[in-house]
């Protein structure tokens, strides 16, 4: 089974929306649409990611999302 990394973005994004943090919640979903090829998504998703992790908001088990979808994004980028 494979990962569903475009609905788990959005996922995140409800779950980030859901504890006010819709700046970020924003940053994911314009990877989304703004993203032309998939390894191109997958790139500005896992920066957006990247950086929401390094600034330490949100919930453990937002926090636990983002790293999961992190770590997924960068064993298929690499």
């Amino acid at each position: 089974m494979s990962y569903e990394y475009y609905a788990e973005a959005r996922h995140l994004a409800d779950m980030l929306k859901s504890e006010g943090l819709d700046d970020w919640a924003v940053q994911i979903l314009n990877a989304l649409k703004e993203g032309v090829t998939a390894t191109e998504i997958l790139m500005m998703l896992r920066w957006n990611i990247g950086n929401f992790l390094a600034a330490q908001v949100g919930s453990e088990e937002v926090i636990a999302h983002a790293k999961h979808m992190y770590k997924k994004m960068d064993a298929a980028l690499s």
